[in-house]
């Protein structure tokens, strides 16, 4: 929604400022809404057929949006796409985690949401400057470059993604029995699922609920979230606030998306190499804090400082997204739980988004200062909350560690006592 603003779309359609600020706020309503049922249906359904459903609707729902006449309208399709796409990004983080190992999962996450991350980019240099004629033909094309696509990605899902039922066919027996043997070999003991097992129980709802950990990842979740959906829906307009208009307006939204790829990438490997999760996000939570006051403090004085303030916090918080989602998929065992995790932290996270739109004032003009502070808020919390995790994690390795002893020890005791009864 941020570059059609610009564009003129509140224009076109009349669209208050309260409206406005819905239009942003539904998408991620019907996210959150639809987060864990959607979670339900893939594992019901089956990742390729749900997945295929999505992404029909999904790109339908877009060429639809060419036909909008009246608010009402606008603000149903806004909702009904934020309860589509609820499943897209879970489901896909549930599928690579099913086959990949731990120690490969990182860097394949990363990658996939670098792709969502150059897809915000793209749009940028998409966008005309000539503004929304909502009846014109420009727009109908633009919409239909953006739905037609998706429909048929839809399509090619159908014909060529492999159901989760029936994994791993284009191996060679020996390919398969090797990377099977790498997925057991990192399963705990309570991820030991029976295969014909693919229905979900009360007590994997129960187990992914009660966990303090999981939690702890929601929460942190939603202050990366919040500063995600305010860079898609607002910064377009801070780009145009602050002083770059025209042609340059959009060409300027897209460089802080690519810097944002870079920070991903270099996190992810590092944080693959050295299994330092954790750290490598409490890094970038403080590069977007840092990046978030500097825009605060020189708002007004230095549009240049703004600019690259902002695209040290826009790397910061989209980095240290990536990395939290890849952190959770390697320590939620259990296909069932792992997806009932991935989707419940995605769509309480997406309560980030359905708040920034109302910190704003009734003005036209987004209040930025107070946005940026806020923002910066939040990334400090989810800093600290990830800080609390990694003293978790740690806590509970070290537990493990010395029960590990402990057998070891009592085992070699044993074993000695055996001997000497023989001798």
């Amino acid at each position: 929604m941020g570059h059609a603003t610009n564009l003129g779309l509140n224009r076109d359609i009349i669209l208050s400022t309260a409206e406005d600020d819905w239009s942003v706020a539904l998408i991620y309503l019907g996210y959150f809404i639809f987060a864990v049922p959607s979670a339900l249906l893939i594992l019901y359904m089956g990742t390729t057929i749900y997945l295929t459903i999505i992404l029909l609707v999904w790109g339908s729902l877009s060429i639809g949006m060419g036909f909008v006449k009246n608010v009402p309208l606008l603000l149903a399709l806004r909702f009904l796409l934020g309860m589509t796409i609820a499943g897209f990004f879970p489901g896909m983080l549930a599928y690579l985690s099913r086959y990949y190992p731990k120690t490969f999962r990182t860097m394949r996450i990363v990658v996939f949401y670098i792709a969502a991350i150059l897809s915000a980019a793209v749009a940028g240099f998409r966008h005309r400057e000539n503004g929304w004629n909502w009846w014109s033909r420009e727009l109908a094309m633009a919409l239909y470059f953006i739905g037609i696509p998706v429909v048929l990605l839809g399509i090619a899902t159908f014909l060529f993604l492999d159901k989760i039922s029936n994994p791993l066919r284009f191996l060679q027996p020996a390919e398969r029995e090797i990377l099977i043997n790498n997925l057991c070999d990192e399963m705990e003991p309570d991820a030991n699922e029976p295969e014909e097992k693919h229905y979900v129980q009360w007590c994997d709802i129960y187990s992914v609920l009660s966990s303090g950990k999981i939690w702890l990842f929601a929460a942190i979740c939603v202050g990366n979230s919040a500063v995600t959906k305010y860079w898609i829906a607002y910064f377009p307009s801070l780009v145009k606030y602050i002083g770059y208009i025209d042609a340059s307006e959009s060409l300027m939204s897209s460089p802080p998306y690519a810097s944002a790829c870079v920070f991903a990438l270099v996190g992810g490997l590092s944080a693959a190499r050295f299994n330092g999760h954790g750290y490598h996000m409490v890094v970038f939570d403080i590069i977007s804090v840092i990046g978030f006051a500097l825009m605060a403090a020189f708002e007004g004085s230095s549009k240049v400082a703004v600019y690259v303030s902002g695209c040290f916090a826009c790397s910061g918080a989209y980095a240290a997204f990536a990395l939290l989602m890849a952190w959770l998929t390697i320590n939620v065992s259990g296909r069932i739980r792992r997806t009932l995790a991935i989707s419940f932290v995605v769509g309480l996270g997406q309560i980030g988004g359905v708040i920034i739109p109302f910190i704003n004032d009734k003005s036209s003009v987004p209040d930025f200062h107070r946005i940026h502070i806020t923002l910066a808020s939040l990334m400090f919390v989810s800093m600290i909350l990830t800080l609390l995790l990694l003293v978790i994690f740690n806590r509970q390795a070290k537990f493990r560690m010395e029960n590990q002893l402990q057998v070891d020890e009592e085992a070699n005791n044993v074993q000695c006592a055996e001997l000497f009864v023989i001798g």
